[in-house]
């Protein structure tokens, strides 16, 4: 039996599948923008075909940042994902090592390593237009679950960022997470205003469960930090945390975040190379 598996429903959605003793754990990837795909939806499908959705809503997981002019007071805004402000180089999609970038819709391809690796150029946000470096983004499926990888590789000395997301997982379908060696805590998706929860901490391992059903998503950061180096270093207060806030199956809720860089102004640093990893597993636990 194979350990993964590629499958196109229509052109503008890719699935990929991940086999385990009690079924399967399912991740789609759709065009959230012109060009652009991004992990939405995951969900649990048991021996029987019986599914459970763990994210079922347009929730952004793969990296974030807010980048502008150096020396300047903005205008300042995000890229990366669902945040727009990138145009699309390349994408290609192997499957154990096969060009499968073109595949028809309705094709299955199983195997042991599917790769789907996407390039862009980001835009200054101020503008849409100036080309401001590139980035890559990565998704290395095996049995291991997901591998989420980013490089930036920005035009040096000229631009400062800050607010950089490295990984975030979408809790508005589960109402348990076990925030690396913390105690389990139970997410209401209800509270408003939001409430912030761990901020500051430098945990690497976080498991979201749900009491009515026996499946959860656990992130884990590989290299021990919000970046391939491992380091908290630039995190200021933020770090890794999470927010309870109001939500539902179709509009978000409670969301847990790793930060490379504070959202904080004032923290911001000159543009430089980096990178980071973050992997998501579907388990049974």
């Amino acid at each position: 039996m194979s350990d993964v598996a590629f499958y196109r429903p229509t052109s503008r959605e890719d699935l990929f599948r991940v086999f385990t003793p009690w079924g399967y754990g399912e991740f789609q990837m759709i065009e959230i923008l012109s060009g652009v795909m991004e992990l939405e939806n995951a969900k649990a499908v048991d021996l029987t075909g019986a599914e459970t959705f763990l994210v079922h809503y347009p929730a952004v997981w793969e990296y974030a940042c807010i980048i502008g002019v150096g020396g300047t007071s903005g205008p300042w805004d995000y890229f990366g994902g669902g945040h727009g402000n990138v145009s699309k180089i390349s994408k290609t999609i192997t499957v154990d090592g096969v060009d499968r970038t073109n595949a028809a819709p309705e094709v299955y391809f199983p195997g042991t390593t599917i790769v789907h690796t996407q390039n862009f150029n980001i835009l200054l946000p101020s503008n849409n237009a100036v080309n401001c470096g590139t980035y890559q983004l990565k998704h290395t499926f095996t049995s291991d679950g997901v591998l989420v990888e980013v490089s930036l590789s920005p035009v040096l000395y000229t631009y400062e960022w800050y607010s950089a997301f490295t990984a975030m997982l979408p809790l508005g379908n589960l109402n348990k997470i076990k925030f690396g060696s913390n105690a389990v805590e139970e997410i209401s998706n209800t509270v408003a205003p939001p409430v912030y929860y761990n901020l500051g901490s430098q945990e690497t391992v976080f498991l979201a469960t749900h009491t009515d059903h026996p499946y959860g998503i656990e992130m884990s950061l590989p290299c021990g930090g919000p970046n391939t180096v491992g380091s908290w270093l630039n995190g200021g207060t933020d770090c890794a945390y999470w927010v309870d806030q109001p939500g539902d199956q179709l509009a978000g809720g409670a969301k847990l975040y790793v930060i490379d860089i504070s959202r904080d102004f004032a923290l911001r640093k000159t543009a430089f190379n980096r990178s980071s990893a973050t992997r998501y597993r579907i388990v049974k636990p």
